[in-house]
């Protein structure tokens, strides 16, 4: 078990940009094949960005890893197929599909702080 340490997420620019293009291409879409569905298209793109980052803070101590939603600390174990990218973090913490966090290396404060996650997440520094 890795010794007591924290982390503060901060919504990332680039996953922004990256969900506000793949609504406008949803929109886009579905404007061309059912103009009947554009308010609802452009209503779940507007709640996938709202509520796209719920997690602010992770962490680990000696109980194991947690997730803070602004509620408390949320204890977790997590589960297989979880990704580790050089700049992501895709963490599954149950078998549910939006039970997942999203971490890319501009959601912390500096790339010096996403290299000591992912060391205390995989026991290593690569």
């Amino acid at each position: 078990m890795p010794e007591a340490a924290e982390w503060r997420l901060r919504p990332s620019r680039q996953q922004f940009w990256l969900n506000l293009l793949a609504g406008g291409l949803l929109c886009l879409f579905t404007a061309l094949v059912a103009p009947v569905l554009i308010p609802l298209a452009c209503g779940l793109t507007l709640v996938l960005i709202r509520h796209s980052w719920r997690v602010q803070r992770l962490g680990v101590d000696h109980q194991g890893w947690w997730l803070d939603r602004g509620k408390g600390r949320e204890y977790v174990s997590w589960c297989a197929g979880s990704i580790r990218r050089r700049h992501l973090l895709v963490l599954n913490w149950s078998w549910m599909p939006w039970d997942s966090l999203l971490i890319r290396a501009d959601s912390m404060a500096g790339d010096d702080d996403f290299r000591r996650l992912k060391a205390a997440l995989y026991h290593s520094w690569h």
